[in-house]
């Protein structure tokens, strides 16, 4: 896929705060309760993803098919991009998708599913301003212009055609602005690798919750076990509840 300038990747990948499009978070069940005593949502510094590779796509994209080598300069601002940057990710579904319980819940494929909007989501969470920007991942860029890796939040927002089907929308933060939600100091004010790596915000979990689901992996008595704890922590979203359509369960 070709990107040819800046309006035009921001006018295809850009999602507004109003926009409707339905999008899924898969977590853990250890992140799911961690969600339910905080209420919080977690941006993650882009340096602490699990792949640290990622970031760095279209690098290795114009070193790769361009046989050249890219400035100091230029291989320099992408790793302070990766301590610059806090992001959450979500997955654009119309409905669950097997695959990403796979990916997302461990190997005991224990955990539950957010159903949200992006609407919602803004909604829902206590930002101070200005708020995250949200995009739509784009996957298999192909350029050869290296101006873009200056485009900060562009090369933050491509991932290899392999990772298609996960459809990610990513809620990226620049921690220039960012403010912790214990403090009035800004994440900035320390050195990038002392910054924390992690930054909470107060969210709104009945707000955002416009249905959850439960792992079709669990048993009969772990579904119940996890409603009943989502039942005593969060009891207004137990309306939200919606039953797996995918008909598989540990023994």
């Amino acid at each position: 896929m070709q990107i040819e300038n800046a309006k035009e990747w921001r006018q295809k990948y850009q999602l507004n705060r109003d926009d409707n499009i339905t999008i899924w978070r898969y977590l853990s069940l250890e992140k799911w309760l961690s969600m339910l005593t905080t209420q919080k949502m977690v941006f993650s510094k882009l340096a602490e993803f699990s792949d640290r590779n990622e970031v760095e796509y279209l690098i290795n994209i114009l070193t790769k098919d361009n046989k050249k080598q890219l400035g100091k300069s230029l291989v320099d601002h992408i790793a302070h991009l990766k301590h610059d940057y806090y992001a959450v990710c979500w997955n654009a579904k119309e409905g669950e998708c097997r695959s990403l319980w796979y990916a997302y819940t461990g190997n005991a494929r224990l955990g539950v599913a957010i159903q949200s909007s992006v609407k919602s989501f803004f909604r829902s969470v206590g930002f101070t301003n200005p708020s995250p920007s949200c995009y739509k991942v784009a996957y298999g860029v192909i350029t050869e212009n290296s101006e873009y890796l200056q485009m900060n939040e562009l090369p933050l927002c491509c991932k290899s055609i392999a990772y298609e089907s996960e459809n990610e929308i990513r809620f990226l933060l620049n921690n220039s602005t960012a403010r912790t939600d214990w403090s009035n100091i800004p994440v900035t004010s320390t050195a990038p690798e002392l910054q924390p790596p992690v930054i909470q915000f107060d969210c709104d979990l009945n707000m955002l919750t416009e249905g959850f689901m439960i792992s079709p992996f669990a048993s009969e008595w772990q579904k119940e076990a996890i409603l009943e704890t989502t039942r005593k922590l969060a009891p207004e979203i137990m309306d939200k509840y919606i039953k797996s359509s995918i008909n598989e369960h540990n023994s």
